[in-house]
């Protein structure tokens, strides 16, 4: 089970940065350029930057998750959810004439947070599954992650 929330964190990181490259690519998403797309150079280096910080977070946040004992994983889930929507409302005003790599990673910040409360919900219904099978006298299979 320790997999779910690693690779939902994974999947929407591959997303994001996909994303990040390809809308970063359009002159029409820029404040500057929007009237002369003539004038405009792929930011290269911002873009490398934004996606190695997307990589650095998803990475992190896949290692505080799955570092943690099968108990406290659900804790784990959602102080790491706690982190990354902090993060996003703490980035969000400043997104008005932000360039789309700026947006890429507050779209991941969102996602990866959204992700990791669906993946608390589930791990605690999975508890909770477990709880009552064995309560009701029935062996349970014990799958060690």
């Amino acid at each position: 089970m320790r997999w779910i929330p690693a690779g939902g964190l994974i999947a929407v990181a591959l997303w994001s940065i996909y994303g990040l490259l390809h809308r970063s690519a359009d002159p029409g998403f820029y404040y500057q350029y929007f009237r002369n797309p003539s004038l405009f150079v792929y930011p290269a280096r911002e873009v490398a930057e934004w996606g190695t910080a997307i990589a650095v977070e998803a990475a992190l946040a896949c290692f505080v998750v799955m570092r943690v004992r099968e108990r406290s994983r659900i804790a784990a889930c959602l102080l790491a959810a706690l982190v990354l929507g902090s993060a996003f409302v703490a980035m969000l005003p400043l997104a008005m004439h932000a360039p789309p790599y700026y947006g890429a990673h507050l779209v991941w910040l969102l996602f990866a947070a959204g992700w990791l409360v669906v993946a608390a919900i589930v791990l605690a219904i999975v508890r909770v599954a477990r709880r009552s099978v064995t309560q009701d006298g029935v062996e349970r299979v014990d799958e060690r992650d």
